[in-house]
């Protein structure tokens, strides 16, 4: 009897934003997970690369995927957009990591189509990079949350058939991330369908009232019956959660104990629904 594989399952480090590698690690250690994806956030990239790995062989965790930095975290260690992609996979090939996720820019909403256009154009050609070095296979692209009509930036693409049409297209794979998606709409069992052939990680949330990136099980999202679906249909992907307890209005006010607690009981969770 063939027995089904079941997802990776991983801690984005994303979850402590503001505080240091070494207790991401050592908290992500003590709730008993394994894997971790590393978002790299402003204060992870101040370090050296040589500097984070002494510090995950000292935790004895696997960086499995590798998330780039979101545009304000830039420094002089990762200077911009366009060395991201070499140098991002220059890292996964140091942790041995699987994938890099990547979040399509965005663009000014009283932006015209050329613009857009051009946007668009300059993140695929981007994004390029990894096809020239032959590792197309470890990018992905993150599904972005619906931003609203009266923010200054848009979505770079309209969701979810354009999306889907042109990741497709591109011939990279694909994070679907449950909270940004609950920004459109709670029903993630349909949407995962619909993008299932692109998914090869999943990040998971949940989102309440415009708020996103909280424990599971504190919001509107019905991750139980998305978990159900996962596992009726053998998905074998990463499964991250990422977490987010130090932006301001995130499941602020946590201390250390009760942030371990939060990531001890999402992990059996996880693993009560596969294992």
């Amino acid at each position: 009897m063939s027995v089904s594989k079941k997802p990776a399952f991983v801690l984005s480090s994303a979850y402590l934003y503001r505080r240091s590698l070494k207790t991401n690690l050592r908290l992500a250690k003590e709730a008993g997970f394994e894997n971790i994806e590393l978002f790299l956030t402003r204060n992870i990239l101040t370090l050296t690369l040589e500097e984070i790995k002494s510090a995950v062989d000292e935790s004895g965790l696997n960086i499995v995927s590798i998330h780039l930095p979101i545009p304000f975290s830039y420094n002089e260690n990762w200077p911009n957009l366009e060395a991201s992609i070499p140098k991002a996979l220059n890292w996964a090939d140091v942790f041995d990591a699987d994938w890099i996720v990547s979040h399509p820019l965005v663009v000014m909403a009283d932006a015209d189509d050329l613009l857009h256009k051009q946007i668009k154009a300059r993140y695929f050609r981007i994004l390029s990079v990894a096809m020239d070095m032959g590792a197309a296979e470890k990018l992905l692209i993150e599904n972005m949350p619906n931003l609203g009509a009266k923010r200054p930036i848009r979505n770079l693409f309209t969701y979810p058939d354009e999306f889907f049409n042109t990741v497709k297209e591109s011939g990279f794979g694909m994070t679907f991330d449950t909270t940004h998606w609950g920004s459109f709409s709670p029903d993630l069992v349909s949407a995962y369908r619909h993008f299932s052939p692109l998914i090869r990680n999943i990040h998971i949330s949940d989102f309440l009232n415009g708020t996103e990136h909280i424990v599971p099980g504190e919001g509107e999202l019905d991750l139980d019956t998305f978990l159900a679906e996962l596992n009726t249909s053998d998905y074998s992907g990463q499964l991250t959660l990422e977490l987010d307890f130090t932006t301001r209005g995130r499941n602020v006010g946590r201390n250390e104990d009760g942030i371990l607690q939060d990531l001890i009981r999402c992990r059996e969770w996880i693993e009560e629904a596969f294992w």
